[in-house]
């Protein structure tokens, strides 16, 4: 986002301290603001890093309420995201363990 680039997203989330304080956030949202700022960050950064895969649909894995995080950053900017099979970080890591001969 413009805002991140001006201030970098660890300016970003130590001045998320100071807006409780100023009446900006309630107190009990600081945490939600702080998921949104580092998902936006993270989004950013793959969309800047692989610029050709913008047409592809990219698939979420994680805890469900992640993914649900995810998938609406993805639907706020207008990009289609699905959410992966239930438990695919665990297998794909069983595979990459088994592949490399560390199991």
């Amino acid at each position: 986002s413009a805002c991140q680039g001006e201030s970098g997203l660890i300016g970003l989330m130590f001045g998320a301290r100071s807006l409780p304080l100023m009446g900006a956030l309630p107190e009990d949202d600081a945490g939600e603001y702080l998921s949104g700022l580092i998902i936006g960050a993270e989004i950013g950064e793959g969309r800047r890093l692989y610029p050709g895969q913008r047409g592809q649909e990219p698939h979420v894995a994680g805890a469900a309420a992640l993914v649900e995080r995810y998938l609406k950053a993805f639907e706020a900017l207008g990009h289609p995201a699905r959410a992966a099979p239930a438990r695919a970080a665990a297998r794909g890591l069983f595979r990459i363990a088994r592949d490399g001969g560390l199991l």
